[in-house]
């Protein structure tokens, strides 16, 4: 049987579909999972089923989203007050997600987190982030969504020799997509860097303590085709993660 790979659906409080709450998440990562050889099965926000998720699936993808995060996760001049008082309404979605990742951590299950995703696994893990990369680093990168489309590469980053992901991509250099304003910018204390983009920017990391647990800032689920095979390959990792 195919590894049973469990994505978080995105959560929306109102939009186009629906006035009112409702979840929500484009196809790629579905597609993804798919043409690497997994099954992907979309979850919904219920706390109480969060065993039954981690028992039933072999692996976790948390995908990218726009989620405010919870205030002590944000680099200190970015936080209202020091007693983690938050300027961010946070999300269902983080304080769902967060329960759901850390049961699939602590089962041993292979974890990828995306943008957002991989924020939150950074968070979670002592990591601090900025809500402004640009002017957090004074970048002449533009990193934000919509100036470069998500089919097209951006810029190039460089990835660690010793790496896990470079053990994935066999790539020293990848180039990437981007669509995030706001970037880890430090890493927790068990939190390995394993690529920055030219301008510093963090972008992938790796829990140091697990054996499969990456987070990946850019977004690789539009590259699935055999010429971008750098990039499809870390989802073919994650479903072999799985399926072992």
């Amino acid at each position: 049987m195919k590894p049973l790979i469990g994505i978080t659906l995105d959560w929306q409080k109102d939009g186009s579909f629906s006035t009112r709450p409702h979840y929500a998440l484009r196809t790629h990562y579905f597609d993804a999972v798919a043409a690497a050889g997994g099954l992907g099965f979309g979850i919904p926000y219920q706390t109480d089923m969060i065993a039954d998720y981690v028992a039933r699936c072999d692996g976790f993808l948390s995908p990218g989203g726009e989620c405010a995060s919870p205030a002590e996760w944000y680099v200190a001049e970015e936080q209202k007050d020091g007693k983690g008082g938050s300027p961010y309404d946070v999300s269902p979605r983080v304080v769902f997600e967060l329960a759901l990742t850390r049961a699939f951590l602590d089962a041993g299950k292979p974890v990828l987190g995306i943008c957002q995703g991989m924020q939150q696994l950074g968070g979670m893990h002592g990591c601090k982030m900025t809500g402004d990369v640009h002017s957090y680093l004074k970048t002449e990168i533009n990193h934000a969504p919509g100036v470069v489309p998500p089919e097209d590469y951006a810029y190039d980053v460089t990835i660690e020799k010793d790496s896990r992901l470079y053990g994935i991509t066999g790539a020293e250099t990848l180039p990437v997509n981007t669509a995030h304003r706001e970037a880890l910018v430090t890493a927790g204390a068990d939190v390995r860097v394993s690529a920055r983009s030219a301008d510093g920017c963090i972008q992938a990391i790796e829990l140091e303590n697990h054996a499969f647990a990456i987070g990946i800032q850019w977004h690789p689920e539009y590259f699935t085709k055999a010429a971008e095979r750098g990039h499809q390959k870390i989802f073919e990792a994650l479903v072999i993660a799985a399926g072992k």
